[in-house]
């Protein structure tokens, strides 16, 4: 599925390298490691990449310590001081909505799922032990798939954990660390069909 902001920019490539970049604004890449990390040919990579730069929302970096095998690599960075920085970020944020609806949806044609909640990379909180967190009967080799499929368009890796019901009945009963890490985080449930309503 197309997303409104590829639409809005007319360009799937150019959309994947800046939500690559507004995820951590401090990293910088090269050329091929943008390429593998958001699933687009290297030459529709670097003609975006030309444009980016050209428009002034990215820059070049030299890097020092590197081996001699690296040196040549040129590195992109994003130009925080662009005038139009703060927009271009809202714009995104906003954009990741509607990829995280498609998501929901998505793991919901997989099989039953019971719970879905969303933390991490989708709501800037690096503190948390996992992206995504699910209850539901499926598979894992499916679901492997489809994350992989969205961690290119949204240009970053998803960590995510998959229990059963049952499994996660049983951790809840004994307060597992791991959930407790997780619900204790900022988090957006995004489904439950596993909690009582109160």
């Amino acid at each position: 599925m197309t997303s409104p902001l590829e639409h809005l920019f007319g360009s799937k490539t150019r959309v994947r390298i800046l939500n690559l970049f507004f995820a951590d604004p401090s990293q910088s890449f090269y050329l091929r490691e943008i390429s593998r990390r958001i699933g687009i040919r290297l030459n529709s990579v670097r003609r975006e990449m030309k444009n980016l730069s050209r428009y002034g929302i990215l820059g070049q970096e030299g890097r020092k310590g590197l081996q001699k095998k690296a040196l040549s690599k040129k590195f992109f960075t994003l130009n925080t001081e662009s005038p139009i920085y703060g927009e271009l970020k809202t714009l995104l944020l906003k954009g990741h909505l509607f990829l995280e609806n498609d998501l929901v949806k998505t793991i919901g044609k997989l099989g039953p799922v019971f719970m879905v909640v969303l933390s991490g990379v989708f709501i800037n909180e690096k503190e948390t032990p996992i992206d995504l967190f699910i209850v539901g009967n499926l598979s894992n080799e499916r679901l492997s798939r489809q994350i992989k499929n969205f961690e290119k368009r949204l240009g970053l890796e998803i960590r995510y954990t998959l229990l059963s019901r049952a499994e996660y009945k049983y951790r809840k009963l004994i307060a597992d660390n791991f959930l407790y890490s997780l619900f204790e985080h900022k988090h957006i449930v995004a489904l439950d069909k596993l909690e009582p309503k109160s």
